[in-house]
């Protein structure tokens, strides 16, 4: 057999392919400087890791986040240092733990401008940004929204809509649907790929919220979890997580794209008797899936992967740089550390679960004192920890070298804490420390656990001289000195401002369960705290309470509060809540009482007058209201909520310039609030500053665009203005923001009117009376376009209900006068007119129409009085000026007519009715020049003006000119035909011509129009008798 021949050595070829596999595994360093492109980071709330099916948990179906575990990294020890969803997520987005960026709870905290955000990073990087969160407490007023592009946290209305003052605790107005997030975000995409012609990378995170409490998974999934409402949540986001990710495959992205999926915190279930979250320092709640699906086209040469190594959120921020090639902007002095090496390294996921090194664990002491070393970045000359001495790793440890995260011999640790105990029911915080091996949490009755044989953190070890406790104590003394910050004290320089929410913001964040009742601690005194080991009663009790209250059940919640405050007199959380429930369900003395308490309690906490005077105000007694309102700003002077409220009581009682005042102190301390300015408009226009009213409004739709009561209120100074199409636009705009509001559907209706739409009017306002039968603007409008379209019977059957029911509704009167007046009904009109005036005396349109009455009933003097009067009120009143030229001219005063239209010309140079009338005038002076001057104006306003052109016709018969009267008059009779005096007028003018037939057949029409035409059978002899004569003519 021939020997083959080989261009190379066999070997050689062979070590070619292991020199190239070698080369694939060993790329991620050159590959790193490549950047990635899109990035998608989604955080599911209240997400426990151990209830995905990735996770092993069989009972429930998550095909979609599973998939994505299938094909990147799955990290199955990761932790958050927070179990509260605000300082989670700010946790997430800076790389720090909460004592470095000052968020400490919700609602009470927002992000300081100096923190440094992936956002941000990202969008200097040259990167479009956007987010779509799905509940209130995520808002942008919390600080989240630094360096986005768009942030959408917009929480449409989705049930019944209640008046401002019932939106306590009303879940409906603090979160969306995992639908509507999703529908947004796709949105989103599809306008970036429309804008392929100036591409940019981009980096989108979405927020979905289903998973917190309370648990209410829509269908299929409320029925095919039926045995836990809590995994149908998880479910339900999964399958809207599908539909994105579907989306992003069909607009080619998926294979390009970094997703990573986490969450905030977990929940208890029950574990530890922590229903929730946010009060222990458990597992249950503190661990979180952590998932990396790479660029399929950038793997970095490695295989989807589980790694057991604890890591944390906090380590996502510096990640997602790495991953991206923006290392070098990881800011320095960050607690965070990137897990690329860790996803790089073999023995990284080849540990065993607990992340234990070669039998080495917390339990040696020995072993451990190398945490408390100078070098706490990792024995880098050995290559433990980090793993290699790339460039990249070196630059990284020099730029945040004060924390790495691990113990220094490539052990990892996680610190936590949670202020929520305290900020809610006055309890002591609890801080912590987490280890692969061990957990240690600080409170008045310590914890330790041995996590290796206890994942369960079931048996507690701890012993105030167990060697273990000594040291994590010693560890946490050094790291507050190499941080030059107690992790458990907060500084005022450390914490952050808080926001300035409205009262409406605060019920938002109690309808998902966080409601603040303490201000900063005094730490001198955290340690005789009550441990909340010892409240999990109380805990449990407020827990059903809130849940109780989600679901409407407001009597069952005031049980459970009562229950409550039996045992624990002073709980402020527990009273808060039950002073809430109380005025919600209008039981205001009892309400009163309870805010009472909590001032006994803390005469200084914040809300409690402010509360107390909404509550007067509810009652009717202003001044107690605004005596409770001046309380809340002595106490807190920078209350914008309280100063807005006190603005709102000054201008309901007519008070227009301390209500100004008020609204100016809101806006000196909140420039951002729209309210405020949205305020100022409306107060603005009762003092006729109608420019810096439409200013205001403008302003405050500029700040908050789904502001619809300042698209209601700019469509209607619009309305007033004349300005009717765009005025359809804002009330249009404001309709959609809020579909359920009668009030906008009636103004709505108003503008309509105003175009003569009758139709479409009537339609709001049915639509109107659906959603609140009993509205009285919605009848009496519906009266007004019953009156308009002429149908007077429905109008004064509808405009007299309202009337009986509101006799001191001075509109209605006006209306029904004027409907009185059509049908002949003239002293009942008198009546109604007088009303009117007598109930608003500031009406000039109620002084026209009684005006128009007393002439057409022949009182001509009073009548004159009443149009003046009207003049005086309102100078631009156009009605007033014609119809007093009107009488004026009747009485043969013809100068002081003409002085009347034209001042009503200078108000409406086109109306032809005006001018019409003007040049009557002028004909009656003789100035017949200066009244076919006039009349040819209204028809250049009219064209087919019948009167118009009937008078030209007379006119030019006064100058002589036969043609031009002719030509007008032939177009006036071709406009009415039945005009018996135009056809005998032709009948003349044909005749004197000689043109007898013409004449001739125009008297024939006069006579068929009307047979008794005074001299008309005279004249249609003679013409016939001349036409007979021959040559004959008519004389």
């Amino acid at each position: 057999m021939p020997e083959k021949n080989f261009p190379f050595p066999l070997w050689f070829s062979l070590l070619f392919i292991c020199l190239f596999i070698f080369f694939l595994l060993c790329c991620p360093a050159q590959a790193e400087k490549q950047p990635l492109g899109n990035v998608l980071l989604i955080t599911i709330d209240t997400l426990r890791a151990d209830h995905l099916g990735c996770f092993g948990y069989r009972a429930i179906q998550t095909p979609n986040i599973d998939s994505l575990a299938r094909q990147g990294v799955l990290f199955q020890q990761t932790f958050t240092p927070v179990p509260i969803t605000l300082p989670s997520h700010a946790s997430i987005f800076t790389g720090l733990y909460p004592y470095q960026h000052g968020v400490l709870d919700n609602g009470s905290f927002s992000l300081k401008k100096e923190a440094i955000t992936l956002a941000e990073i990202l969008k200097k990087s040259g990167y479009k940004t956007a987010a779509f969160v799905g509940a209130f407490v995520l808002d942008s007023i919390f600080g989240l929204d630094q360096g986005f592009d768009d942030y959408d946290d917009y929480m449409p209305k989705q049930d019944d809509h209640t008046a401002k003052q019932d939106k306590v605790m009303a879940i409906h107005f603090a979160e969306r649907p995992a639908s509507q997030v999703t529908e947004r975000a796709i949105s989103w995409l599809r306008k970036q790929q429309v804008a392929k012609a100036a591409p940019c990378p981009f980096f989108l995170w979405l927020h979905y919220f289903e998973p917190h409490a309370p648990y209410e998974p829509p269908e299929p999934f409320k029925s095919r979890y039926s045995h836990s409402a809590y995994d149908g949540e998880i479910a339900a986001v999964d399958h809207w997580l599908g539909i994105l990710v579907q989306e992003l495959k069909r607009l080619g992205l998926f294979d390009k794209i970094l997703i990573v999926v986490t969450s905030d915190h977990g929940e208890g279930l029950g574990e530890h008797q922590e229903s929730t979250h946010g009060n222990f320092l458990y597992d249950s709640t503190l661990r979180v899936p952590l998932i990396f699906k790479l660029p399929q086209s950038r793997l970095f040469g490695l295989l989807p992967k589980r790694i057991n190594s604890l890591t944390r959120t906090i380590d996502i921020m510096p990640t997602i740089l790495d991953l991206l090639g923006l290392s070098a902007h990881i800011p320095q002095g960050i607690d965070g550390q990137s897990l690329l090496p860790l996803i790089q390294e073999e023995r990284a996921w080849s540990r065993g679960a607990t992340g234990s090194e070669g039998g080495k664990d917390f339990e040696d002491v020995k072993g451990f004192e190398d945490l408390r070393g100078k070098d706490l970045k990792g024995d880098k000359g050995k290559g433990k920890g980090r793993g290699d001495k790339r460039d990249r790793g070196d630059k990284r440890d020099k730029r945040n070298d004060s924390d790495k995260g691990d113990d220094g011999a490539g052990r990892r640790y996680l610190l936590c804490e949670t202020y929520y105990p305290f900020f809610h029911y006055g309890w002591s915080p609890e801080f912590g420390l987490r280890t692969e091996e061990w957990k240690y949490i600080e409170a008045p009755k310590p914890e330790l656990y041995y996590l290796k044989d206890d994942p369960g953190e079931r048996v507690n070890l701890y012993e105030p001289k167990h060697p273990v406790v000594s040291e994590l104590r010693l560890w946490m003394e050094r790291g507050r000195v190499e941080r030059g910050r107690d992790f458990r004290k907060i500084s005022p320089s450390a914490s952050s401002a808080p926001p300035k929410l409205t009262q409406l913001m605060r019920e938002q964040l109690a309808s998902l369960g966080y409601l603040q009742v303490n201000s900063l601690p005094s730490f001198g005194k955290l340690a005789r705290l009550p441990d909340v080991k010892d409240r999990v009663a109380v805990l449990q009790g407020i827990d059903e309470a809130v849940s109780a209250i989600s679901r409407g059940r407001y009597q069952e919640a005031l049980g459970k509060l009562t229950s409550i405050l039996r045992s624990d007199s002073e709980n402020i959380s527990a009273l808060l809540y039950q002073a809430c429930l109380y005025r919600k369900l209008g039981q205001y003395p009892l309400a009163i009482a309870a805010f009472r308490k909590i001032l006994a309690i803390d005469p200084t906490h914040i809300d409690i007058h402010n509360h107390l005077g909404t509550i007067y105000h509810e009652m009717h007694d202003p001044n107690q209201a605004i005596r409770e309102f001046l309380q809340e700003i002595k106490l807190h002077p920078n209350h914008v909520e309280a100063h807005y409220n006190l603005a709102l009581e000054y201008a309901d009682q007519g008070k227009i310039k301390k209500a100004l005042e008020s609204v100016l102190s809101v806006l000196r301390l909140d420039q951002t609030y729209a309210e405020g300015y949205n305020l100022r408009g409306k107060l603005r226009v009762r003092e006729g500053n109608i420019v810096g009213a439409e200013e205001d409004f403008q302003k405050a739709i500029a700040l908050f665009p789904e502001c619809a009561d300042a698209h209601n209120n700019l469509g209607v100074l619009y309305g007033q203005q004349g300005k009717l199409a765009q005025a359809i636009r804002e009330l249009t705009v404001a309709k959609s923001f809020d579909p359920q509001n009668a009030a906008i559907l009636v103004n709505l209706a108003n503008v309509c009117l105003q175009q003569n739409q009758l139709s479409l009017a009537e339609e709001h306002l049915k639509q109107a009376l659906v959603l609140q039968p009993a509205s009285i603007e919605a009848k009496e409008a519906l009266g007004r376009v019953f009156l308009q379209a002429g149908r007077t019977e429905k109008a004064r059957e509808l405009l007299e209900q309202v009337v009986k029911t509101c006799p001191h509704r001075a509109k209605s009167r006006l209306l029904l006068g004027q409907v009185y007046t059509i049908q002949g009904l003239g002293p009942n009109a008198r009546k109604e007119l007088e009303e009117a005036i007598r109930l608003d005396p500031q009406d000039e349109q109620a002084y026209v129409k009684l005006a128009n009455l007393l002439f057409q009933q022949g009182d001509v003097s009073a009548a004159l009085s009443r149009w003046e009067k009207a003049i005086s009120l309102n100078p631009k009143n156009l009605e007033a000026y014609h119809n007093l030229g009107v009488a004026l001219y009747q009485q043969g005063k013809m100068s002081e007519a003409v002085k009347s239209w034209e001042s009503a010309l200078r108000l409406d140079p086109n109306s032809a009715a005006v001018r019409l009338h003007l040049g009557s005038a002028r004909f009656q002076q003789g100035k017949i020049q200066a009244a076919i001057s006039e009349w040819k104006k209204v028809l250049a306003i009219e064209p087919g003006n019948f009167e118009a052109l009937s008078n030209l016709g007379s006119a030019y018969i006064r100058q002589g000119d036969v043609e031009d009267a002719k030509r007008y008059w032939q177009k006036a009779v071709e406009i009415r035909p039945q005009s018996a005096d135009l056809h005998f007028n032709l009948a003349i003018l044909f005749l004197q011509q000689g043109m007898m037939a013409e004449g001739e057949s125009e008297l024939i029409k006069v006579l068929k129009i009307n047979p008794h035409y005074p001299k008309a059978p005279e004249l249609l002899e003679r013409a016939r008798a001349g036409r007979r004569a021959r040559g004959g003519t008519w004389q």
